[in-house]
C-alpha cells in the first residue's frame, strides 16, 4: 500500500530537522573546519535520499537534552536511552562509540570492573550517558569520588584538572580523546581501561507528530547494507 512506502512517511516530515548536539568530535563537530562530524554526515547523507536535511546547533550537553524537551529543537543527533528516557529513538544505531579511562602517565591505576571505580576520584560530565557500569555507578555514588561538570569545553577543562590533580582519572571515547590529543599536543595522558562499546542512537521530541515517520524511515535507512558500506567509507577518507 502507499501509506507504507518511505515516500510517504517522508511527506509529513519537514524539509529541515533542526537538531541538538554537543561539541562532541570527531561524531559532532563545531569547530573543525569543513568537517561537521561522523554522525552528522552520516544523517544528512541518509535523509537526502527523501529531500531532507538538517541543521545543528550546538550546546552544552545539559542543554541540549533541555532545548528538546522545552520544544526548541526537534531531537538530539547522538544520544543514549539512559541520557533522556523520554524521547523517541532509532532502534537500528547510528554507530558506536567506546568509553575510556585517562590519567596523567605517571597514574598506577587501571580501570577493571566496577569494583576499581571506587579507588579514584573520576571526573565526567552531567548528564551524559557513559554505559554501564558507570552509569549506574554515578547515578547511585555513596562513594562520593565522582566529579560531575557540567557546561561547554568539557574535555578540555576535565584534562586541566587531571594535570592539577584534581581528578585522578576522566573518562571519554576514544575517537574524541585521539582526536583532541592530535589538537592539543601539550596535554599528555594515558588509558587506564575501557568500558564495552555501545551505540548510539538519534532522538526525537515525541511531541512532533511526525516523528514515528522520521524514526521509521531511519531505521529502515540504517539497517540498509548499502547506506552502512558509505559510511565505513567515508569515515576511512574522511575522518582517518
Amino acid at each position: 500500500m502507499l501509506l507504507n512506502t518511505p515516500l510517504s512517511f517522508a511527506q509529513q516530515i519537514p524539509e529541515t530537522l533542526y537538531l541538538a548536539s554537543t561539541d562532541w568530535c570527531p561524531y559532532a563537530c563545531q569547530n573543525n573546519g569543513r568537517k561537521k562530524g561522523i554522525a552528522f554526515d552520516y544523517v544528512q547523507y541518509l535523509l537526502a535520499q527523501y529531500g531532507r536535511k538538517i541543521q545543528i546547533v550546538f550546546l552544552p550537553w545539559s542543554r541540549a537534552i533541555q532545548e528538546v524537551n522545552n520544544g526548541n529543537s526537534d531531537g538530539l543527533l547522538t544520544a543514549v536511552p539512559s541520557e533522556s528516557p523520554e524521547l523517541l529513538f532509532t532502534h537500528q544505531p547510528l554507530m558506536t562509540y567506546q568509553m575510556c579511562f585517562y590519567g596523567l602517565p605517571s597514574s598506577m591505576w587501571r580501570y577493571t570492573n566496577k569494583d576499581s571505580l571506587i579507588q579514584v576520584t573520576i571526573g565526567v560530565m552531567a548528564d551524559y550517558g557513559y554505559g554501564e557500569p558507570l552509569d549506574s555507578f554515578i547515578a547511585d555514588n555513596t562513594h562520593n569520588n565522582i566529579v560531575q561538570l557540567a557546561g561547554s569545553e568539557g574535555l578540555g577543562r576535565l584534562v586541566s584538572m587531571l594535570e592539577k590533580n584534581r581528578i585522578a582519572a576522566l573518562i571519554e571515547d576514544a575517537n574524541v580523546m585521539n582526536l583532541h590529543l592530535q589538537n592539543n599536543d601539550k596535554h599528555t595522558v594515558k588509558q587506564l581501561g575501557c568500558l564495552s562499546q555501545n551505540p548510539f542512537y538519534l532522538a526525537l521530541s515525541p511531541k512532533l507528530p511526525w516523528a514515528a515517520s522520521l524514526i521509521h524511515l531511519l531505521d529502515r535507512s540504517l539497517s540498509d547494507p548499502t547506506n552502512i558500506s558509505w559510511l565505513e567509507n567515508h569515515i576511512r577518507s574522511e575522518y582517518q
